[in-house]
């Protein structure tokens, strides 16, 4: 067996061997050993450990994947309660784990989720899952020396939003003479999680505007910085994921396989890798799983309060 694509492994490191599940499937993990006796010692009981193992994997795959988008019902986790699972599930398997310091750093990791879990306390479908999940982490918090926090701040929205990441296919242009526009896919592998809606398309169009001939970007951003390109052009967005910049009236010409606009971040990653055959169904998947898990029998308190 071989790791399913990065965007939907869940994957974690435990003592002597790499553990590989697909979340688009009920199926085993892929087991990379790299130290037989390291490995040997608990691999054999694999079985009993396997759910507790995977919800570890699985959560670390949604902080890094989940692909949150209003156009396509997904909403957004929040990462306060999502660290807060992440550290309770790390020390449930903490013996199988090839990092020593694995549930300091998840604990510490998680110290923001003291004010929503209080938050959810009255609610009457995950109250009892809240409180309960927040106990278990004061518990893990005062076994590591950690201090969590206790008086509740202000409250601020977990995910900045662009209307609910709606995305207008072209926008109010006024006298402008829209030329060209279009639209393409967003690669996840190019932008942090959450940093676009993850079913939207970025825009773009070439309008004359004043005696000038200017490129229009849109891009359903949240706030991270992004920059996108086209052809040989390259645009700075602002934090709402829109750009503009000047351009020759050559780009007119560009050959239809040039006029693809990519959105990237800087810094997280380069914009060079060749376009992914298998990206456009791949992604529909994930995010049909996604949309799905709110009510999923073995949906997390995250997911569960996702949206909500």
């Amino acid at each position: 067996m071989t790791r399913p694509h990065p965007e939907q492994t869940a994957l974690l490191e435990a003592r002597g061997a790499t553990l590989c599940w697909d979340v688009l499937t009920d199926e085993p993990p892929v087991v990379e050993v790299h130290d037989d006796q390291a490995a040997a010692d608990w691999l054999w009981e694999l079985d009993d450990d396997a759910t507790a193992l995977r919800t570890v994997a699985y959560l670390g795959w949604a902080r890094a994947w989940w692909p949150a988008s209003a156009v396509a019902g997904v909403p957004p986790l929040d990462p306060a309660l999502l660290a807060a699972e992440l550290a309770v599930a790390t020390a449930a398997v903490d013996h199988l784990l090839d990092d020593a310091d694995a549930v300091e750093r998840a604990v510490a990791a998680a110290a923001d989720a003291v004010h929503p879990l209080a938050a959810l306390a009255d609610d009457p479908d995950l109250g009892a899952r809240a409180t309960e999940l927040a106990a278990r982490l004061a518990d893990l918090a005062d076994d590591h020396g950690i201090a969590l926090p206790t008086a509740l701040p202000e409250p601020v929205s977990p995910v900045p939003a662009r209307s609910g990441f709606a995305l207008a296919a072209g926008g109010t242009v006024g006298e402008d003479v829209v030329v060209l526009r279009g639209s393409s896919p967003i690669d996840w592998a190019l932008v942090p999680q959450g940093a676009v809606d993850a079913a939207a398309d970025a825009t773009w169009a070439v309008v004359r505007r004043g005696g000038e001939s200017v490129l229009e970007v849109s891009a359903p951003g949240t706030g991270v910085p992004l920059r996108a390109r086209f052809g040989p052009l390259d645009v700075a967005l602002d934090e709402r994921g829109d750009g503009a910049v000047p351009v020759p009236a050559t780009v007119l010409f560009l050959p239809a396989a040039q006029r693809v606009l990519t959105v990237y971040s800087p810094g997280f990653a380069v914009p060079d890798a060749p376009e992914d055959p298998d990206a456009p169904a791949r992604r529909a998947a994930i995010v049909a799983m996604a949309k799905a898990r709110r009510t999923a029998p073995d949906a997390t308190l995250t997911e569960r309060a996702a949206g909500r």
